[in-house]
């Protein structure tokens, strides 16, 4: 299992793992994962996530950050048209401050 940061996903190295059948986990760069994504999510479908963060702890419940978690998969496209399109598995994560934000 390899982890890394956001550098790890790009077309070259993600089509190196898969061929060598190496797992790994890293963040999707800001700008691969577009703004329709997160406006499309359906909440209704995502898993809420039993975590509080430590600046919320002594708040009331209705008053906490909350996070939840989708799954689906993103597809990476080489630089020419011959390379293969790679699909790989995706977990979006929702946070409700973050959501306010923006």
């Amino acid at each position: 299992m390899m982890v890394a940061d956001s550098k790890l996903v790009s077309y070259s190295y993600v089509a190196a793992l898969l061929r060598a059948g190496v797992q790994f986990i890293a963040p999707s760069p800001a700008a691969q994962v577009k703004d329709e994504v997160y406006a499309a999510l359906d909440l209704t479908r995502a898993t809420t996530v039993d975590w509080v963060p430590g600046s919320d702890a002594g708040k009331a419940a209705v008053r906490r950050e909350s996070y939840r978690v989708l799954e689906d998969t993103h597809t990476l496209k080489g630089a020419r048209k011959s390379d293969p399109e790679l699909t790989v598995r995706r977990i979006l994560f929702h946070s409700t401050a973050n959501a306010a934000g923006q």
